[in-house]
């Protein structure tokens, strides 16, 4: 990702919705719960009007939208605002869970999704032993990150203003995924020096 891109996704993920947020409730004296379907809803035409101009739905997008229809979900379900605001973390800690069971149960999720996913000239390569073996690893620290984003936001949702935790959710999000980006950089560096040395 391009600082560009990355300071684009900062802004419509962050900064957008906690302006939408406040405008909302200063404004048009909307409720905490209306404020953040409103905040909500700003991310989510961002995503349809890229989807209109690309035609083409990928991973970012797909989320998006159905972070979007959870939201709509649990704000008609209910007008809990703390719960609202975990919208994203469901999701994330259901990908999680799954990932932590398959890799538990000895069938870690990415050793065989990822030759799925792979051109089919590749398809040998990623079959390799030490490459399944970092998968595996792959599964289990991928796993642990994404079950752990709902308690981090739920500590968030705790502890700041709503708010707060529109402006620093994305921060903090994708300062959780930059540690995981590079364990696992370090985890495929410690696999081929070891490959080597065998």
């Amino acid at each position: 990702m391009s600082r560009r891109q990355l300071f684009f996704e900062l802004l419509v993920n962050g900064l957008v919705p906690y302006l939408v947020y406040e405008a909302a409730k200063r404004q048009f004296q909307a409720g905490e719960t209306e404020a953040l379907i409103w905040a909500t809803v700003i991310p989510g035409l961002v995503v349809i009007v890229g989807l209109l101009r690309q035609r083409k739905l990928d991973v970012v997008a797909s989320v998006t939208l159905v972070t979007l229809a959870v939201s709509i979900a649990v704000a008609t379900a209910t007008k809990d605002a703390r719960l609202l605001q975990l919208r994203e973390s469901y999701l994330s800690a259901a990908l999680g869970g799954v990932m932590l069971f398959s890799a538990l149960i000895g069938r870690p999720l990415l050793v065989w999704l990822v030759p799925s996913l792979v051109p089919p000239e590749r398809r040998e390569q990623v079959q390799q032993p030490i490459v399944k073996s970092l998968m595996a690893r792959l599964t289990w620290l991928w796993g642990a990150i994404f079950a752990s984003e709902l308690l981090i936001k739920w500590l968030m949702v705790e502890h700041l203003s709503i708010g707060q935790v529109l402006a620093f959710g994305p921060i903090v999000f994708g300062v959780v995924t930059g540690i995981g980006c590079l364990a696992s950089l370090a985890m495929a560096r410690a696999l081929r020096d070891a490959e080597r040395v065998l």
